[in-house]
């Protein structure tokens, strides 16, 4: 009897034993099961908070940059327009697109020479560029009257925003008004910079020969620092025509070598 019950309490303990191997083995794989799961959803979740997180912080930047990329675009189609119209090498190419924007905007709008159609404006942009920022710097001139242009077959074509270059002068008083800018005298010296003596040769010169000088006189360059000499000469020229009783050309003139 003794022994019967202690093979049926070993039976017992062996049945309980595999029980408990057998659940124990059934919680680990739920347990892992639920662990793997659980991994799964919070990798899930990290990867849409991440990709929340990327596309907030970056979909202001690229709808910016594409903005900016198309203001940019926009710029470089005004430039090349321009450049187009307006033949210059790449130095002052260089320095229209490398100056501020509202300097840009004011030579891209108000830029207007004398002549359309040459092969080269690169020294007349350089010197409007210059003459922007530096009216930028310095604060803009008091406006003045409008230019009185004079009744001539070809006429003058001003520059509005162009600052008179460092030609080296003083002023005289007794230049007057034909001095300022807005007169034709005063427009023809802004851009032909000269000194006392060769403006004071215009001034004293007649008015057919004035007429003359302001509508034929092409230097071969532009946006240089001193035409006096080159002013003088013509001046000459064309007072010994009318004095010789000769036909001027008005207008029409070849360009003035230097």
């Amino acid at each position: 009897k003794l022994r019967r019950r202690e093979r049926r309490r070993e039976r017992c303990e062996r049945g309980r034993a595999r029980a408990e191997r057998s659940g124990r083995g059934g919680r680990e794989k739920d347990g892992g099961q639920h662990r793997r799961a659980r991994e799964s959803r919070e990798r899930d979740s990290r990867d849409r908070g991440d990709s929340r997180s990327r596309g907030d912080s970056r979909g202001p930047r690229e709808r910016g940059n594409r903005r900016g990329r198309g203001r940019n675009n926009n710029n470089e189609a005004e430039f090349e327009s321009f450049r187009e119209r307006y033949p210059m090498d790449q130095r002052a190419y260089a320095a229209l697109t490398g100056a501020p924007p509202e300097v840009q905007s004011v030579v891209l709008s108000r830029f207007k020479p004398r002549s359309e159609g040459d092969d080269d404006y690169s020294a007349l942009v350089m010197t409007f560029v210059r003459a922007v920022m530096n009216r930028r710097e310095h604060g803009p001139r008091p406006p003045g009257p409008p230019v009185n242009r004079r009744e001539h077959g070809r006429g003058q074509e001003e520059y509005n925003h162009e600052e008179k270059p460092a030609a080296k002068r003083d002023h005289d008083p007794q230049d007057g008004e034909d001095d300022d800018e807005s007169t034709p005298l005063g427009s023809f010296r802004l851009r032909y910079p000269m000194d006392d003596r060769a403006f004071s040769a215009l001034q004293q010169a007649s008015s057919a020969v004035q007429d003359v000088v302001i509508s034929d006189f092409k230097p071969r360059r532009e946006g240089e620092d001193d035409y006096s000499a080159l002013v003088m000469s013509f001046v000459r020229a064309v007072q010994t025509r009318v004095g010789a009783g000769r036909p001027v050309s008005r207008g029409g003139g070849a360009r003035n070598r230097d």
